[in-house]
């Protein structure tokens, strides 16, 4: 009830979730949370909610915040916060405003989803919550499991000391099983062109481990009704354990005899390793005082995110040259084949390695916020106003350094897939697909890692992404805002107007390669300086008691994605090309109008 209230008086066009609303439905996380709301929409990574999108928007035009302040972004590309490391255990409410209002951040064109901790003056009594679930995954034949604590309390004699602590763990197994084809004209061994011929088949069984773990308290101290000072801290991290075996059919690299027959094909089985490690915290302090008629509030904050890989990303690929085969049921979902020359796809000794590719990734974000507010009444000729204004800066630091190596094997004999294999059952996918034995991925990473130097692994560089990819990029936003709200009888009128300032400082690096050859590398720094400005007009008029009519205008502003922006170039002399990046993009801004009629 007081979520829908919060929702039905505010100035803007808002959509409030409760704690009591999060904690009736088993979301695991806070995107599919947010799937629940009209004009949302979520983006899944195996079939886990990930990414929110508000009115239509791509979720880079989406602006995430804990407690009112800016969350750090963990990806090395985009301007996309990865919700699924937050879990949805640990709010105490969602507040998503489709509408943002002169004294909020203008980088939210599609809108902004704010995240609340609890606190102890939330409740006026002790409250102490634990909660457990697990189920199973049917396909992972796994066990998911869930907990998390709850306590808050309100201490000392005169009660004005409140602490609120939240602790919250998730275990998730999940397995995918998939099949994608591509298809293009090509030409048979008589030159006679074939129309939609498929070129490359992969099919692929993926096995997902993911924990996370939170933690989030609040210390707040009331000295009196009229102030308070408040420290929060909140801490995500999330651990996804993946490991992919696919088996990919190269159509292309054979004759094609007809239609439905090449000769000569490639098959290749291999296997993809990764631990991937993120992790979101936001750090605030801040405070409330009355000064008279005036209320004063101030926010210090920082938030932190890292996305990375210590232990590599392991992709060996293991080979069978020279397959004749034969194509079934091409007119359904699942193509399939038959083997016309006599080899065995699924006895891993046919298979030999080819190569091996490892990437480390390391990609760090801090965003450090300063914020002060002041609001005073003031009528207009009104029934009731607030008159508000304040100031707020933003720096904003974001790194990216990745090593990506290619990796062949040098030893006396070949290189197996046979010697990698579990012995277990072959695994068939879709009752059409046979990927073989299942594969030993520790095994393998251990005989990678005790098998490098002189006829044994040996190393060669990816020049391109460990020269051309690493960027450092700096941000510094100042904003002022003033607005008012003004009530003249069943009319809330509300206007105001906000303005930044933006400096960039993107540092990237001028590659030159020669036939992927390493020839040079130099840094290169672009800055840039520019101003937006935000007007802001919103009017809602009440009907009844419980109908709203929301008519707005508002303007947003959209930075392009970090890459993009970021002035790196790789050139090769050999291949006359070169790819870059655009220091000197400017920024994305759109004019919103709104209209909205709710009833309650």
């Amino acid at each position: 009830a007081k979520a829908l209230n919060t929702q039905k008086e505010s100035i803007t066009v808002k959509n409030v979730i409760s704690e009591e609303q999060i904690k009736s439905f088993a979301d695991l996380n806070t995107a599919e949370v947010l799937q629940r709301i009209s004009g949302v929409t979520i983006q899944r990574d195996l079939g886990e909610g990930r990414f929110v999108a508000i009115r239509g928007t791509s979720p880079s035009l989406t602006n995430v915040t804990i407690n009112g302040e800016q969350v750090a972004i963990s990806s090395g590309e985009n301007r996309r916060v990865e919700l699924d490391v937050i879990s949805a255990d640990q709010l105490s409410g969602i507040e998503v405003v489709k509408v943002i209002t002169p004294d909020m951040d203008g980088n939210a064109i599609g809108g902004s989803v704010n995240l609340k901790t609890r606190s102890a003056f939330d409740n006026s009594k002790r409250l102490f919550n634990v909660k457990f679930g697990g189920g199973k995954s049917g396909n992972a034949d796994k066990q998911n499991w869930r907990t998390s604590i709850d306590f808050s309390d309100i201490l000392g004699e005169n009660k004005k000391f409140g602490v609120s602590v939240n602790a919250n763990w998730a275990v998730t197994n999940r397995v995918r099983f998939n099949n994608e084809h591509k298809w293009g004209n090509r030409d048979d061994v008589n030159d006679n062109e074939i129309p939609f011929a498929l070129r490359d088949t992969e099919i692929q069984r993926s096995v997902n481990q993911r924990d996370r773990l939170g933690l989030n308290g609040q210390l707040e101290y009331r000295f009196n009704d009229k102030n308070r000072i408040y420290f929060i801290g909140v801490f995500n991290y999330r651990w996804d354990d993946q490991m992919r075996q696919k088996l990919r059919v190269r159509w292309d690299k054979g004759d094609y005899l007809s239609a439905t027959e090449v000769e000569g094909a490639r098959v290749i089985r291999s296997l993809h390793d990764r631990l991937e490690e993120q992790k979101v915290t936001s750090i605030m302090f801040g405070g409330e005082h009355r000064l008279g008629k005036v209320l004063m509030d101030y926010k210090f904050s920082t938030s932190d995110a890292f996305t990375k890989k210590d232990d590599g990303q392991l992709k060996p690929e293991f080979q069978l040259k020279n397959v004749n085969l034969r194509m079934t049921d091409l007119n359904s979902k699942s193509p399939g084949w038959e083997v016309t020359n006599g080899i065995n796809l699924s006895d891993g000794s046919n298979f030999e390695l080819d190569a091996l590719d490892n990437k480390i990734e390391n990609t760090t974000n801090t965003v450090n916020t300063a914020a002060l507010n002041f609001s005073l009444p003031m009528l207009l000729g009104a029934d009731s106003g607030e008159f508000k204004f304040g100031a707020k800066n933003r720096s904003n630091s974001k790194d990216r350094k990745d090593i990506r190596q290619k990796w062949k094997w040098k030893g006396s004999n070949d290189l197996l897939l046979s010697q990698f294999e579990t012995g277990g059952d072959d695994m068939i996918i879709h009752n059409n697909y046979n990927l073989g034995s299942p594969l030993d991925s520790q095994g393998f990473r251990d005989f990678f890692n005790s098998n490098q130097g002189s006829g044994m692994f040996q190393a060669e560089d990816r020049n391109d992404v460990n020269f051309g990819e690493p960027y450092n990029a700096e941000e510094s936003i100042t904003g002022v805002y003033f607005m008012t709200n003004q009530t003249y009888g069943k009319l809330l009128l509300t206007l105001g107007l906000r303005t930044e300032f933006t400096n960039t400082d993107y540092t990237g690096t001028n590659l030159v390669l020669d036939d992927k050859e390493f020839v040079s590398a130099s840094q290169t720094t672009v800055e840039k300086s520019y101003t937006e400005v935000f007007p802001n007009l919103q009017f809602r008029y009440r009907v009844t008691d419980n109908t709203n009519i929301r008519l707005a205008y508002s303007r947003g502003v959209s930075a392009s994605q970090f890459f993009d922006m970021t002035p790196y170039s790789i050139t090769d002399i050999d291949e006359e090309e070169t790819i870059s990046g655009n220091g000197d993009l400017n920024p994305t801004t759109s004019n919103n109008f709104d209209f909205l009629g709710e009833h309650f």
